[in-house]
């Protein structure tokens, strides 16, 4: 279910990149260049308010994902900050602009600045509608900005699930097969280990001396919780595993991320103990999948 609110997401401040981008990038100085302003203005007029509402839905939709799908600060603020920008420009600025751009069509404009799309970028329709078609302009850069900032830290983040890759050198089943009994259980199955670079491996090992030392009470909860944080970090900053290999890697280390934040979490030293008891469990597991 996480994968799939994960999806939706990312897929919804895609379509708001999407939506934006053409609006305002391609069909806008396209049809002014053909139109002309007399032309062109009022059909704008009549899409900016379904294009904000079709926003404003997106970005609703995207920040109710992130909050079920991840913890993560960055992309949950980005997130928040994507969807006030959208409200501010439906309700706010949008009705303000639309206003003065009924007014500018009262302004007379010479032939050459009909089409004159530099004027047009910069003051829209005339005089009447410079100031908010700026504020306009600004405010849908800023939510164009602030959803790919969001698709980039959710992509990134370790707590933000992805599907399991499939194996590259699984062998699909062929017609024989289905003469065969049923496959033998996952657990007698043996599944490919990916190639690892040095310093992943390093960084596990240190996780795995790290929670050693805290078992033995040489660290406290704290302390171990902190130096676990930077090896984790560490991790990913050094990672130089691509493809299917990195993807597998993150499926190990979202459920790690995850018992760190339950080590955090841990209000008595027994809890602390048997977090740190599945978290040696789980480092133990890296040698199954990486080599």
């Amino acid at each position: 279910m996480s994968h799939l609110v994960a999806m939706v997401d990312e897929l919804s401040f895609a379509l708001v990149l999407g939506s934006l981008g053409w609006f305002f990038f391609v069909q806008t100085p396209v049809l002014m260049k053909r139109m002309g302003r007399d032309r062109f203005v009022p059909l704008q007029l009549s899409l900016v308010r379904p294009l904000f509402r079709t926003v404003l839905a997106l970005t609703t939709i995207g920040a109710i994902g992130a909050v079920l799908s991840t913890t993560a600060h960055l992309a949950l603020g980005s997130a928040a900050a994507s969807w006030l920008l959208s409200v501010l420009l439906l309700f706010v600025v949008a009705p303000r602009a639309m206003r003065a751009g009924g007014a500018s069509l009262a302004e007379s404009l010479d032939p050459e600045q009909q089409k004159a799309l530099g004027r047009f970028t910069v003051d829209g329709g005339g005089d009447s509608t410079k100031v908010w078609h700026r504020v306009l302009g600004l405010l849908t850069i800023a939510v164009v900005i602030v959803s790919g900032a969001h698709l980039v830290v959710t992509r990134e983040s370790p707590e933000h699930p992805h599907p399991e890759p499939e194996p590259a050198n699984a062998t699909p089943p062929s017609h024989a097969d289905h003469s065969h009994p049923p496959a033998a259980p996952a657990a007698a199955r043996v599944s490919p280990r990916w190639k690892a670079n040095p310093e992943t491996t390093e960084g596990v090992r240190a996780m795995q001396a790290i929670v050693t030392r805290a078992k033995s009470n040489a660290l406290t909860k704290s302390e171990a919780g902190s130096e676990l944080r930077m090896a984790f970090q560490e991790i990913f900053t050094r990672c130089t595993m691509t493809g299917e290999a990195h993807e597998a890697l993150h499926g190990f280390l979202m459920p790690t991320g995850a018992l760190l934040d339950e080590l955090d979490a841990a209000s008595t030293s027994e809890q602390s103990a048997a977090v740190l008891s599945r978290l040696e469990a789980k480092l133990a597991t890296y040698g199954d999948t990486f080599e």
